[in-house]
């Protein structure tokens, strides 16, 4: 996300990248918040404490928060997550008590509301 320093500081106060739990099923498009470490072998995108930010915002309010990653590798020639960083953010979003979801369960995702 090209985005200027005081707005990546504030990623948790983005309204758009988060959606209430109860509007997933209407929501048609989801705007994701970057998650690469990096792009052409430099390290570019939202840092840690950002992203946990967004996480914590998400568990608190019960609400979606998108996240986007390209290749996972230690480092790429194009967009980037690290598998360790990508490790990082399961484990985090797990010890918050929230659901990660891929493409694959989208479809179920009415039961988010139910379960």
């Amino acid at each position: 996300m090209a985005a200027s320093a005081s707005r990546r500081a504030e990623l948790a106060d983005i309204g758009d990248f988060f959606v209430p739990v109860a509007e997933l099923p209407e929501r048609r498009i989801l705007i994701g918040a970057g998650a690469d470490n990096g792009a052409q072998h430099q390290p570019r995108g939202n840092s840690d404490a950002m992203l946990l930010g967004g996480l914590r915002r998400a568990a608190e309010r019960g609400e979606v928060f998108t996240l986007i990653a390209h290749a996972i590798a230690d480092t790429h020639e194009h967009n980037y997550i690290a598998p360790a960083r990508n490790d990082w953010l399961l484990t985090q979003a797990a010890e918050l008590g929230l659901r990660c979801l891929g493409f694959d369960d989208l479809p179920e995702a009415g039961s988010l509301i139910t379960g």
